[in-house]
């Protein structure tokens, strides 16, 4: 409240999760100490975090963008689309004319693709809802889950054919 920096819809979700997180967990611990006198508490919750995501929750974006991107073609207005890491290197290459590896981005509309494709934001939120977050320990087996999650997925057929006609373009 004292701070210099407004209260942005980023805050406002994160806090939120955090709290969201919390409550599931004493959910979880008063259930545990009582098992079965505190099982409706699970639906309401819920519920209750359904309405308040329908308010907080921004309208997840949609990435217009193709699959893959030459690196030598990526700028830093490219930001949403690759990475600030990738379009900082595409900046070098465009602005001070320096050479960048020979190479392609994998966009976040390819990352969109694989989610959807295998139905993973479900599945990722309801880790993200059931982790300690107090414990770093819990955190790091989250990493571990979700990255586990991600590598496992199937690829899309359009996501593997575009980087399979990156990796032709570059030979």
């Amino acid at each position: 409240y004292a701070g210099t920096q407004p209260y942005g819809v980023d805050f406002v979700v994160s806090n939120a999760t955090t709290v969201a997180v919390r409550v599931y967990r004493m959910i979880q611990h008063l259930d545990a100490l009582a098992p079965g006198k505190y099982t409706d508490l699970f639906e309401r919750f819920d519920q209750i975090r359904g309405e308040l995501d329908a308010v907080i929750q921004p309208e997840p974006r949609i990435i217009d963008a193709p699959l893959v991107l030459p690196l030598a073609d990526i700028g830093r207005h490219d930001s949403p689309v690759v990475g600030a890491k990738m379009a900082n290197l595409g900046e070098i290459h465009n602005t001070l004319g320096l050479e960048v590896p020979a190479g392609f981005v994998i966009t976040a509309a390819a990352y969109d693709r694989l989610l959807d494709h295998n139905d993973l934001r479900p599945e990722i939120h309801r880790l993200i809802q059931s982790v300690e977050i107090d414990r770093p320990d819990a955190l790091f087996a989250l990493s571990s889950q979700l990255q586990q999650l991600i590598t496992s997925a199937e690829i899309p057929s359009d996501v593997r054919e575009a980087v399979d006609g990156a990796l032709s373009d570059l030979r």
